[in-house]
């Protein structure tokens, strides 16, 4: 049995709590899956749900990179599910280099490298949505965006840009760029 000992802001991020488990930092949440976990100090967890927990801090995580990503500049689909098939590969080949006792430079810093979690294409397909759902990921809002700015900038044709979206994994018919 495991016990939620201590609740503190993050050092990084404001919005995301610290949860000691048994006295020791084990991982972090945002404010809103505290509250929707229900964690507060006291409460014990078996080791089922401990592990659930680590992996909603990974998603939680993984979703705020994903949302920064995505509101930085304007992404089709298509484009937010290779930038997470990237990151998954990069934990891999990571993890693996870890297994083999090679650290990774951005590691060596670190006193032992520590592996990567890994994340899902069901974690990958659950981010997609929830972006979709709250209108950060919208393909029609896309293209268009994407005509109007780089048609302004670097006069194209036609086809040219028709090409550019289907790179982008947004098909279009010949009435649409009009």
């Amino acid at each position: 049995m495991y016990t939620v000992t201590k609740l503190t802001p993050g050092m990084h991020n404001p919005d995301r709590v610290n949860i000691f488990i048994n006295g020791r930092f084990d991982f972090s949440l945002n404010i809103t899956q505290v509250v929707d976990l229900q964690i507060k100090i006291g409460k014990s967890i078996t080791a089922k749900q401990l592990k659930e927990y680590r992996q909603a801090s990974e998603f939680g995580k993984l979703y705020q990179n994903t949302l920064e990503w995505v509101l930085a500049c304007p992404r089709s689909i298509y484009e937010t599910r290779q930038y997470l098939k990237r990151k998954l590969v990069k934990r891999e080949l990571t993890n693996k280099q870890i297994a083999q006792g090679r650290v990774p430079n951005y590691q060596k810093r670190r006193s032992s490298a520590k592996k990567l979690a890994l994340f899902t294409e069901e974690d990958i397909e659950k981010i997609i949505t929830r972006l979709e759902e709250r209108g950060y990921l919208d393909d029609e809002r896309f293209a268009r965006y994407y005509l109007e700015n780089r048609n302004a900038v670097k006069g194209s044709s036609m086809t040219k840009l028709r090409l550019e979206l289907v790179k982008k994994g947004i098909e279009i018919g010949r009435a649409s760029c009009r």
